[in-house]
């Protein structure tokens, strides 16, 4: 057990608070607000979004130093049970970190300063493992009989966890007609119950008033491509892809003319897709004997590389090949379900360039070949099954599960597109943040993973335009590179080696005027001379303005307001590691809840003594990654200087709760309770002090805070298990004089109520 702390002096009112990001409505300016009904929300709840940096003017001493949740556990926005935070001090203004820290694994609210753009059609895994599409696809069974819109529509969603916002534009679309639909504004939307209320403005097409509606989002949000690993459920980041157009008709509906049926039959809607409808197909071998196979014909560009792709699980078979074929000619993926492996053949003027089986969730796998026939312009595709190969005689009830059929030009498979009665194209991504100022010097680093080798865009400062940026790209040979250009003439193109495709990787450009180097996953800095650095308005993620895309996944993005040095900028394409400058005090990082257990009916309190440290600059940083809230509630930051008791408070130090309760009774006697909220009274006899602590310690107390000013006391700064219910805000519940006990010898009370508003 330790001392007992005392605080009564909170610079964080005077500081100048930057850092992280927070919602406009409850703002990071709450938590110098001394009402601690004053909440300030994060827009996330990893490191890149809680970020909290206190520049108090000049340098201070703190001694206590504390960050207090807004709400109590287990409210949404409280700190999780693995949630962590760390505090660290310095007088170099470099603990700001970087201007710009957009961590795209995590689940906070969008952020409001990026432009996005993003076609219906996409899709992406979420953590379930789940297909889902960009406008969260949800099929509703609504009689619209004797609806004439304008008008209400009153739906309750089947899946009730989805993320829709009141406000957004949504349509309600017909799966199987894309021209028809009704278009409106969702009014109300209660996520728990999943009841919804629409208001209707438009309407297009005719057809029958009661079919399976498909509920769409049209607001452009880009945490609608936030994907997932769909085996595990780890977050992969922003998924940004270029235009890509499925070329198969009916990809989920195979019993459909469109395909063609060889010595197999078709069962729709036999079981659950991926996407967590009852959509998928079992495609069943007949009885006879010879090939068991379903196919379409595409057309495509002469001799293009084309990439199919299936959705398939096991039903009575573990083994099946798909293919590229003209006549003689073809190109073949050969997968082993249970193997988990893929293999490659080819013949005549087929090239089979290569097989990939991705796992997902639920016993689901893709399967994916990469292919092409020279001098062709029209190949078909099919599925086989194989026992153990292409030609056996079937038993009539064995086969697979399938979904989800894709053909693409392209030397690799994107995100899923769904198709009806006609191939269909998703459009580009587009994602674009607009900077208020240009920038004399800088860094630029991104965390990714593309699916490409060559011509990729990471990231990338532009005037707009490819003729003034600063990019992190790959270039056409695979080169990945930090490149420079000013008025249309290279300045700097750095390689930093050549990754492979899927690979994660790290890389960062630093720059000033003549100067510039660019390190990559922890590498040696290579370094460039520019001549002219180029005029920037915005940042583009995952493209650039010729059209390239990343084809993959952007985890994190930072943008630093100076040049890393060579060492800092490698440090940093590590693993993107904050580069703060030399640093005074560091805390390291602290769990919230000691023990990771909660505390439920308490807010969170992240505290921590340093050492009477004297810096400018103050730095809390939250890490809540494991909670799926997606933000944090915060009410009140404290930076102070701090007295720590030479005597500790005696024995006969009480804590309870206390509340103001109006009780009314009915003639027959009935008590009726009007409870006020309850707060935490405190009470510590103090003995023993010396002078000084009782004149500049205990009667200073009384002095500057009086019975409305705030008082921190810690009664036991060791006690984390605990600290949940016994260190709140107070203020002083009365004003107790000091005694003179004997000699030298000082006592008083100290008495304390907790503040709630």
């Amino acid at each position: 057990m330790a001392n007992m702390i005392l605080g009564w002096v909170n610079e964080a009112d005077r500081a100048k608070l930057a850092g992280g990001r927070w919602t406009a409505a409850l703002p990071q300016t709450a938590l110098a607000d001394d009402r601690l009904s004053k909440a300030a929300r994060t827009l996330g709840n990893r490191p890149a979004d809680t970020a909290i940096l206190a520049d108090l003017g000049e340098a201070k001493p703190i001694g206590l130093a504390a960050l207090f949740g807004a709400v109590a556990a287990p409210a949404a926005g409280c700190p999780g049970p693995t949630s962590r935070y760390r505090l660290r001090a310095s007088d170099d203004a470099r603990l700001a970190g970087p201007w710009l820290d957009l961590d795209f694994t995590g689940y906070g609210p969008e952020d409001p300063r990026i432009a996005f753009t993003r076609t219906s059609l996409a899709t992406r895994f979420d953590r379930n493992g789940v297909i889902q599409g960009y406008g969260l696809t949800e099929p509703l069974t609504i009689n619209l009989d004797g609806f004439d819109p304008p008008g209400t529509l009153e739906i309750v969603l089947q899946q009730k966890d989805r993320a829709f916002c009141v406000g957004e534009a949504v349509r309600l679309a017909d799966p199987e007609d894309a021209a028809r639909y009704l278009d409106g504004t969702l009014t109300a939307f209660e996520r728990r119950s999943g009841q919804a209320r629409l208001a209707i403005e438009s309407t297009a097409g005719t057809g029958s008033p009661t079919i399976a509606w498909r509920l769409e989002s049209l607001a452009p949000r880009y945490g609608r491509r936030q994907d997932h690993q769909p085996a595990s459920g780890t977050p992969r980041g922003f998924l940004i892809e270029g235009a890509r157009t499925n070329l198969l008709a009916r990809s989920a509906r195979f019993a459909d003319a469109a395909w063609t049926r060889q010595n197999a039959t078709i069962t729709a809607e036999a079981a659950m897709a991926p996407d967590g409808t009852i959509a998928a197909d079992a495609l069943v071998e007949s009885a006879a004997t010879g090939i068991h196979q379903i196919t379409q014909p595409v057309s495509v560009a002469e001799g293009a590389t084309v990439t199919l792709s299936l959705f398939v699980k096991p039903a009575g078979r573990t083994r099946l090949a798909l293919l590229l074929s003209s006549g003689g000619d073809f190109a073949q993926g050969t997968f082993d379900l249970t193997a988990g492996t893929a293999t490659t053949a080819q013949g005549g003027t087929g090239t089979a360039l290569s097989a990939r089986l991705v796992p997902l969730a639920n016993g689901w796998a893709r399967c994916v070949l990469t292919g092409s026939i020279a001098g062709e312009a029209s190949y078909l595709t099919a599925c086989r099954l194989l026992n153990p190969g292409g030609t056996y005689e079937g038993d009539g009830s064995s086969g697979l599960l399938v979904w989800g059929a894709q053909a693409e030009e392209g030397p690799d498979a994107s995100s899923y597109i769904p198709t009806a009665d006609a191939p269909a194209t998703r459009a580009a991504d587009s994602a674009r943040l607009t900077l208020d100022t240009g920038l004399s010097e800088g860094t630029l680093l991104a965390a990714y993973r593309s699916r490409r080798a060559g011509s990729v865009a990471i990231a990338g400062l532009n005037d707009g335009t490819a003729a003034n940026a600063i990019e992190l790209r790959h270039g056409s040979g695979g080169a990945r590179l930090g490149y420079i250009v000013a008025g249309g003439v290279e300045q700097a193109a750095l390689s930093t080696g050549s990754p492979a495709a899927l690979a994660a990787s790290v890389a960062g450009i630093a720059f000033a005027a003549g100067v510039a180097a660019a390190s990559a996953d922890g590498g040696a800095a290579v370094a460039g001379t520019p001549g002219a650095l180029p005029a920037i308005t915005g940042l583009d993620l995952g493209s650039r303005p010729d059209g390239e895309r990343l084809d993959g996944h952007l985890a994190r993005v930072q943008l630093y307001g100076r040049r890393l040095s060579d060492t800092e900028l490698s440090a940093a394409s590590a693993a993107l590691a904050l580069q703060l400058g030399p640093v005074a005090y560091d805390s390291g990082w602290l769990d919230v809840w000691p023990g990771g257990g909660r505390r439920d009916g308490y807010a969170a309190v992240m505290m921590a003594t340093p050492p009477d440290v004297a810096a400018r600059y103050w730095r809390f940083d939250l890490d809540d990654g494991a909670s799926t809230d997606g933000f944090l509630d915060l009410a009140r930051l404290w930076l102070g200087p701090a007295v720590s008791l030479s005597v500790n408070y005696e024995y006969g130090a009480s804590l309870g709760l206390e509340a103001e309760a109006r009780i009314a009774r009915a003639q027959d006697g009935t008590a009726r309770f009007g409870d006020s909220a309850r707060r935490r009274v405190a009470t510590y006899p103090i003995e023993h002090q010396s002078a000084q602590e009782a004149y500049r310690v205990h009667l200073e107390l009384q002095r500057a805070a009086g019975p409305s000013g705030e008082v921190l006391a810690v009664a036991d700064p060791e006690d984390t298990e605990f600290r949940a219910e016994r260190v709140f805000i107070a203020r002083l519940r009365s004003l107790r004089p000091v005694t003179h006990r004997a000699f030298q010898l000082f006592a008083t009370e100290l008495e304390l109520e907790e503040r709630l508003s």
